[in-house]
């Protein structure tokens, strides 16, 4: 090897030197999370898009993690979100989604994609070792309490109920009834319908009677004067909630699950856990004996606005996760399924909303449909995971405005009353309001000229709709 050829190699390496040091603070100074935003991006190719996968290994490697060279070089983006990505990126290469590597990636923590990666784990490990996965293996249903028990004892109920029906049915069929066999038929229909009821959670279409803070008739006159009127227009029955310290009442209430039924949780806010706002944390417990109300403890912080009801589905942000660090989300979520005898549907986090409230996405309308409001406005990436998990359950309805910029409250259309008699909308005073009233008239054709709009922009700036101004419930017996 000549003289001059080694000097003529460390010099273009020098050369290079300052490239390369270009490039690493380049990288250096952009964070995991903006680097996968560039990772999803539609318009990059394959090329730029390999770039980028390179660029996340090397920050990788920079904490003793890194990506596959054949995920790297197989990686097709498709039409996933970076929730979606980021997921299968810590499947393929082993890369555990602690908290910190979610905040990394994602800005925010996702419990639900640790547990799918968790469980994943299991399954590869129960395949090697020869066994069943644990996805495919049947949940145990638990026997060791009365509340367990009564659902299965209901379920079997409705079950028998329904078979009776549908023998009645057959042999209505073959045969003319009688007058009795018509009868016991009658009988037989509206014992299933009571025992569906009983075994499935009150929603909003249920309930007759609407609760605000007093702090509202005090605080915003002009605002409860017409939701009271409203109100009264369509016989909906209404009074003032004591002893509160705020008028967002949702939050602080209990969850009514059947009519002699409520469960209640752990109020303390994290957004109002400070020596300035900790004044405005309501304790429901004397609020609660006013109304000769009394609820079943369930040991979790959480807030009522996430708590959106389905009949057999709840609805909630992973925020609950964030709120309860001392449980795993294994743990609250066995918790919640006791407290509410229902299935648990998380949806991410949006990390620019404090309050994590499902409340303000989702709303149920009727058997397996849901609404959701418009969060693609604000951010495709969250909405498109928000979706990916609802449609899976639920048929979603999406509220969209056609307007030349979206206004950053349009998302409080979705933040209405319901009741049995009537809905009530919040309305901003923008071009967005009549588009969302026509939308939540066409969706809900069974509330024929008992949709309605009440002014409330000054309201909605704070945070809040009217779902989390009000606590509604049912009072009376359903008719058999």
């Amino acid at each position: 090897m000549s003289i001059e050829f080694v000097i003529g190699t460390l010099l273009g390496l020098i050369g290079a030197l300052p490239v390369f040091l270009d490039w690493r603070n380049k990288i250096r100074k952009v964070d995991m999370s903006e680097l996968m935003t560039r990772l999803v991006d539609k318009n990059l190719d394959q090329r730029q898009r390999k770039k980028v996968l390179c660029a996340i290994n090397w920050k990788l490697r920079r904490e003793g993690k890194h990506l596959s060279d054949d995920y790297i070089d197989s990686f097709i983006l498709g039409k996933r979100a970076k929730e979606a990505v980021f997921e299968d990126m810590c499947l393929q290469n082993r890369l555990e989604p602690t908290p910190e590597i979610c905040r990394q990636f994602l800005t925010y923590d996702s419990a639900a994609i640790r547990e799918r990666y968790l469980l994943h784990l299991a399954d590869e490990r129960t395949v090697a070792g020869g066994g069943t996965p644990a996805a495919d293996k049947a949940p145990v249903p638990a026997t060791n309490n009365d509340t367990d028990r009564k659902a299965e004892e209901m379920t079997a109920r409705i079950r028998k109920a329904s078979e009776a029906g549908k023998r009645e049915v057959e042999e209505m069929q073959k045969h003319p009834l009688t007058e009795e066999e018509e009868q016991r038929a009658i009988e037989t229909a509206q014992e299933t319908v009571r025992l569906s009821r009983e075994l499935s959670l009150l929603t909003d279409r249920d309930t007759d009677t609407v609760y605000l803070s007093a702090w509202l008739a005090k605080d915003h006159p002009k605002e409860y004067a017409a939701i009271a009127a409203a109100l009264d227009r369509h016989g909906v029955r209404h009074d003032l909630l004591p002893h509160t310290a705020d008028y967002w009442c949702r939050d602080y209430m209990p969850v009514q699950l059947r009519l002699d039924r409520f469960v209640g949780y752990v109020y303390r806010p994290d957004y109002l856990d400070n020596a300035r706002d900790r004044r405005y944390i309501t304790d429901p417990a004397p609020v609660c004996r006013s109304l000769g109300i009394a609820s079943e403890p369930l040991p979790l912080v959480l807030d009522g606005g996430n708590i959106v009801k389905c009949p057999e589905t709840v609805i909630m942000t992973e925020k609950v996760f964030a709120e309860n660090p001392r449980h795993t989300p294994a743990q609250i979520t066995a918790m919640l399924e006791k407290a509410f005898q229902a299935e648990i549907l998380y949806l991410p986090w949006d990390p620019a909303e404090p309050y994590g409230h499902a409340d303000g996405v989702v709303r149920h309308i009727r058997l397996n449909c849901v609404l959701f409001t418009n969060y693609r406005d604000f951010d495709p990436a969250i909405a498109d995971e928000m979706l990916r998990r609802l449609s899976a359950r639920f048929r979603v309805d999406e509220l969209r405005y056609d307007v030349p910029k979206h206004h950053p409250d349009s998302w409080a259309y979705v933040n209405y009353l319901q009741t049995s008699r009537v809905i009530l909308l919040p309305a901003l005073g923008i071009p967005e309001d009549e588009q969302a009233l026509e939308q939540i008239r066409c969706l809900f054709p069974d509330y024929s000229g008992r949709v309605e709009q009440i002014p409330l922009a000054p309201l909605v700036r704070q945070g809040g709709a009217l779902n989390c101004l009000t606590w509604n419930i049912r009072t009376a017996p359903f008719e058999s």
